[in-house]
């Protein structure tokens, strides 16, 4: 039921549904990620990181948790926590182009552009669906790299 409620933005009861099934089963890694998923969408983002850090060390073997503690902490400008988590995420599921994706993102925020167009390259050669959308950001990476790197020479040059 907490699913239910996620997907209709009702999270405090989410929240609740999610609790009262972890007082069912407190070894239930899905519903520990779920409830992490709610705080998430209330920009709770502390309280989602103790959710997924609880569906992890259940199942140290579940990505999407890491992956979703990755967003949480990405949002939290939490960047060099993010990539960290992407990282496990990947080693679990290498295939996962969104969590490529997404570490891209993570890179791209802290100003580490060319890794940024490194990963949004990969996630492209696994899932070539998203190659327009990915395609567009690779360009503006490569525009933002291009334009910083004529800055500093320009800075160099004029002094």
């Amino acid at each position: 039921m907490g699913r239910v409620y996620n997907k209709k933005r009702r999270y405090e009861a989410a929240i609740q549904n999610f609790n009262k099934a972890i007082r069912l089963n407190s070894r239930h890694f899905e519903s520990w990620n779920h409830l992490g998923l709610a705080y998430e969408a209330k920009e709770e983002y502390d309280n989602a990181i103790e959710s997924y850090q609880k569906a992890t060390q259940i199942n140290s073997k579940y990505s999407e948790a890491f992956f979703n503690m990755a967003n949480s902490y990405k949002c939290k400008r939490e960047y060099d926590l993010a990539i960290k988590n992407y990282k496990i995420a990947i080693e679990l599921d290498p295939q996962s182009a969104k969590t490529w994706f997404f570490m891209a993102c993570a890179y791209f925020d802290k100003k580490d552009y060319n890794m940024a167009v490194e990963l949004l390259e990969k996630a492209i050669n696994l899932d070539p669906n998203l190659g327009k959308e990915i395609a567009l950001l690779i360009t503006e990476f490569r525009d933002v790299i291009d334009k910083l790197e004529s800055n500093l020479s320009e800075k160099f040059i004029n002094k």
